[in-house]
């Protein structure tokens, strides 16, 4: 049985963490989640566009942006150079409506807005720019729902950014997590088998036209596309 299908959604779970590294290159890193669509999202900012680095959490409803808060980061970065070039480690842990915000382990905010799902992942720049990797999402009980790296060069999972030096750079957005269920994800082609005897050699041929990859029990095979 061959099975069509696209990409599976994000899963809907109201306490999740979201881990990210990054590096902020120019004024600013972003982070979007809890996002029901490209129109209404979190997303959380660390601004070093002044000597006082700063944690500015917004919303999106409908489109529409609004800062909720500004968090001094003094206690994690000094001064912006402390924040600049270097990489980061920022951690969102979410239980049914409270949000606790860590920066390289440090817990910096914590805030009660009104409960909501995981939805999606997404990054936003507009005059920023920054590096992510190592984007980690997991449940309540702290099973992985979504990885996201960058070490083989492609930027598959997301559909926007570059890669640069094994890691997201990002000078535009938002953009989004392609299994976050926020973008038009390709279809996928499945087929179950099973095998008997002792298998000496096997060779797959494949085709397509335009871009493809293939996976074998969740491993993908080749180079080619």
């Amino acid at each position: 049985t061959v099975v069509l299908q696209k990409e599976p959604s994000a899963f809907a779970c109201s306490t999740f963490t979201v881990d990210v590294d990054y590096i902020i290159d120019k004024d600013a890193f972003g982070l979007i989640f809890g996002a029901s669509d490209t129109q209404n999202f979190y997303m959380w900012q660390v601004n070093a566009s002044t000597d006082t680095v700063k944690l500015r959490p917004h919303q999106w409803i409908k489109g529409n942006a609004s800062l909720v808060d500004e968090i001094s980061l003094s206690n994690v970065y000094q001064t912006k150079q402390d924040a600049i070039g270097k990489k980061s480690h920022m951690t969102v842990s979410v239980n049914n409506g409270e949000i606790k915000t860590y920066i390289n382990d440090e817990l910096v905010d914590t805030r009660q807005v009104a409960e909501f799902d995981f939805g999606g992942i997404g990054l936003r720049a507009s005059s920023e720019s920054f590096r992510v990797d190592n984007i980690v999402v997991k449940d309540e009980s702290g099973n992985i729902i979504h990885k996201y790296d960058f070490d083989e060069g492609v930027r598959c999972d997301f559909n926007g950014g570059t890669i640069t030096d094994g890691m997201l750079s990002v000078t535009t957005g938002p953009i989004y997590a392609k299994d976050s269920g926020l973008v038009e994800a390709a279809p996928m082609l499945r087929k179950e088998f099973s095998l008997s005897g002792n298998i000496k050699s096997a060779r797959l041929y494949a085709t397509a036209a335009g871009i493809y990859e293939m996976y074998i029990n969740g491993a993908k095979v080749g180079d080619s596309y």
